[in-house]
């Protein structure tokens, strides 16, 4: 009887002591693309962007508008994938720094719309 409750104990948690050792390891590669120029990051958040890994491509833009201020591409992709994800919070803060921005009308002129809309689904009215 002692040896089936051990052996029942021993099958339901080992697994749960591997997975928790394993979220403990770091992935050497994060640890290099963290080191990576801003225009190398601006390269891989687009080619996230482009197989559809829209969580992992926000991360990158994020960073690179936050190393160069004007990087407008980034902030443009950042508040869209936003809108994508439907956290429309940030993506409004994000077009609202883009028509902050000088060069974010001229360059993409459906930034206002965008904005707006924004505003909608936050529930901001006036």
């Amino acid at each position: 009887m002692m040896n089936r409750i051990f052996a029942v104990f021993f099958a339901l948690f080992l697994p749960m002591i591997t997975i928790a050792q394993q979220a403990e390891q770091v992935d050497p590669r994060t640890e290099k693309q963290k080191k990576l120029r801003p225009r190398k990051k601006y390269k891989l958040a687009n080619n996230l962007y482009e197989k559809g890994s829209y969580f992992n491509a926000l991360t990158y833009y994020q960073e690179v508008y936050d190393k160069k201020e004007n990087k407008v591409q980034a902030l443009e992709r950042a508040a869209y994938i936003n809108y994508i994800l439907r956290d429309y919070k940030k993506s409004e803060e994000n077009y609202k720094q883009l028509l902050e921005h000088e060069k974010g009308l001229k360059k993409y002129p459906n930034t206002r719309y965008m904005y707006a809309l924004q505003l909608k689904y936050n529930g901001k009215y006036e």
